[in-house]
């Protein structure tokens, strides 16, 4: 497989261990082994996912399993916009607002319990998360690992995010299924930029 062969793509999945999306995979793995990895492996979604996050490493018609999978091109495409999770997760500040003025439920969950807040905090969507938070958007909503908006911001290093959800109220003691809260998530790998920013550092600890 293109993926496992790929030293660079294989360096940077170890550096998402502390990614809260990628929980599940390494829960498994860990449980399972190879069998595990390799049922992920054949996951069009979890390939997708993937292609997100590492597509400056993966070479372009990459894909995975021996269906073919998802293809995990140097550029995805942008998902198209459908929904308030969706507008959320690619960073469409109008569709997110004119989602907002309709009505939309902005506590609305995907498959693993991801409210539209949690890819905002994710993906670094500042003004999204603006707008939900100003709407009424749940703070503590949990995805199905235990992970707040919060635990999403701290561990994909968005600063930002994690003073605009403090400062709304967001618990610094939440913590999610494996018991790590905000702050252990923004400490547990050096490459984390939190991991060096004292002024935020000092507004997780509990």
């Amino acid at each position: 497989m293109a993926l496992m062969q790929n030293k660079n793509a294989i360096a940077r999945i170890q550096e998402l261990r502390n990614d809260p999306e990628m929980e599940p995979f390494w829960n498994d793995v860990r449980a399972g082994g190879m069998q595990a990895m390799m049922k992920y492996y054949n996951d069009p979604a979890f390939l997708e996912m993937i292609g997100r996050k590492l597509g400056d490493v993966i070479p372009s018609g990459a894909s995975g399993g021996a269906g073919g999978g998802a293809a995990a091109t140097a550029a995805p495409p942008m998902a198209e916009v459908t929904d308030l999770l969706s507008a959320a997760r690619v960073g469409d500040d109008e569709a997110v607002e004119d989602f907002l003025a309709v009505g939309k439920d902005v506590g609305m969950k995907d498959a693993q319990s991801r409210t539209p807040l949690h890819f905002a905090a994710g993906y670094n969507h500042k003004s999204i998360a603006k707008m939900l938070i100003e709407a009424g958007a749940p703070l503590e909503a949990q995805d199905s690992m235990g992970n707040t908006p919060l635990l999403y911001a701290s561990g994909y290093g968005r600063a930002e995010l994690v003073e605009l959800l403090i400062a709304a109220g967001a618990s610094k003691e939440a913590a999610n299924t494996n018991g790590k809260t905000a702050y252990a998530l923004a400490t547990a790998d050096a490459r984390n930029p939190l991991s060096k920013n004292q002024k935020i550092l000092e507004m997780l600890k509990l």
